[in-house]
């Protein structure tokens, strides 16, 4: 079986999902683990591809083999709490710039938003020294026991009410994941931009996202810094890395107000 998946950001003349070797910049000790693989003995255990991300390429001699995240969900269409979905999240590369990793996350529904857990589930990574494809078939059995402890911390979430003022603090503290908070030294114009972000950060853009839980402010923020805004001057995450970095800051800043609000 052999599954030809689209990539988002095509800018590249050869697709990384689909390379047979490494980078000629990789010497001989060099371990080359096929993506490809990867994904057909996915699909073989029922895990298909929801959506690939694929890295721009620094060096000519790199493109075909930049890093790639791809996020599998399983034909079954296992939710939680009817609003979510669990997902596997592979990063990989062929040019040495990453491990293979495996990660547990989450689609939600309303918005097709792909959330990364934090480090309180755990991310299994295997070096370029081993080819064996079945680690990973492997490293998902252990991953997939997390879904009920995921769905227990969804319902967590949203028993968790913030008040009006750790809800502005949680705003301040996402927005600092990518944008420098003003300083007393900053100009007018640092500080009106700064405000407008905040502003934009916490708007909902459906009603069912409405809400003073920390599970709706959490996919709310996520989806708005994530994602950007019109008029907010907040940017869109364009590239893969970043976007996972984020989302994965994001989940661990959440479970901060959890424990500390």
């Amino acid at each position: 079986m052999n599954i030809i998946i689209p990539t988002i950001e095509a800018e590249v003349n050869t697709n990384p999902i689909e390379a047979t070797h490494a980078s000629s910049t990789r010497s001989e000790r060099y371990g080359f683990i096929s993506t490809q693989q990867i994904v057909d003995s996915f699909a073989d255990n029922g895990y298909v591809p929801r959506q690939i991300q694929v890295a721009k390429a620094r060096k000519d001699e790199n493109k075909g083999f930049q890093k790639h995240i791809i996020r599998f969900g399983h034909r079954d269409n296992i939710t939680i709490a009817g609003e979510a979905s669990p997902e596997f999240v592979l990063i990989n590369s062929h040019d040495g710039t990453s491990s293979a990793q495996l990660s547990v996350g989450l689609q939600v529904f309303a918005c097709l938003n792909g959330l990364v857990t934090g480090d309180i589930f755990e991310t299994i990574k295997i070096y370029h020294r081993s080819v064996d494809v079945n680690r990973f078939l492997d490293a998902a059995t252990t991953l997939r026991d997390n879904v009920p402890a995921l769905a227990e911390r969804v319902h967590l979430f949203k028993q968790k009410e913030l008040t009006p003022a750790a809800q502005q603090q949680y705003l301040v503290d996402a927005l600092k994941l990518r944008y420098d908070e003003p300083t007393e030294e900053s100009g007018y114009a640092d500080i009106r931009e700064w405000n407008t972000r905040l502003f934009y950060l916490n708007r909902a853009r459906r009603y069912n996202d409405s809400g003073t839980n920390l599970w709706h402010t959490f996919n709310r923020v996520q989806e708005n810094l994530v994602k950007g805004r019109p008029g907010s001057g907040i940017r869109r995450v364009t590239a893969p890395t970043t976007d996972f970095k984020v989302n994965k800051q994001l989940w661990n800043l959440t479970e901060q107000y959890l424990l500390n609000n």
